[in-house]
């Protein structure tokens, strides 16, 4: 039996389903947005730190632009 032939109940079924899968994507999206936030701030102080150890030990004169 395709859905089309279902009745309201089983619209109702996925209908539920369909807003946990667009709950689950939103979630993925979020997340994801963590990742990229938190890595792009590592690599700043990552950089910020190889540059200021860059210039401590060797004397040579680094600038950071942000």
């Amino acid at each position: 039996m395709s859905v089309a032939e279902g009745g309201a109940e089983d619209r109702a079924v996925l209908q539920v389903a369909d807003y946990a899968v667009e709950a689950a994507i939103a979630l993925q999206g979020d997340v994801l947005g963590v990742f990229v936030a938190d890595g792009a701030e590592l690599a700043f102080e990552v950089g910020v730190g190889n540059a200021t150890t860059t210039q401590s030990t060797s004397g040579v004169s680094v600038r950071c632009h942000v």
